[in-house]
């Protein structure tokens, strides 16, 4: 879904956009703008969690227990 609607915007910032992003419409440079500050303020959050979440990840258990199930499941017949 679309929303049409009218924007002051600085022409010399498009142009830019638009070279940066190989955008080749206004509306594509808008989009492509828009995806990044998103993914970029999302990454931002993200990272603003780090030193907030412990986790105590023993690869090696993890492994073992992998392994474990994988040996107490019933063999897989192949046709």
């Amino acid at each position: 879904m679309c929303m049409r609607t009218t924007l002051d915007l600085d022409p010399v910032r498009i142009r830019e956009v638009m070279r940066l992003a190989g955008a080749t419409t206004k509306t594509e440079a808008i989009h492509l703008a828009l995806d990044a500050y998103v993914q970029r303020r999302r990454l931002e959050r993200l990272l603003g969690l780090a030193g907030r979440i412990h986790y105590d990840l023993d690869w090696q258990k993890l492994e073992e227990a992998e392994l474990g199930e994988a040996n107490r499941r019933p063999a897989r017949r192949h046709r």
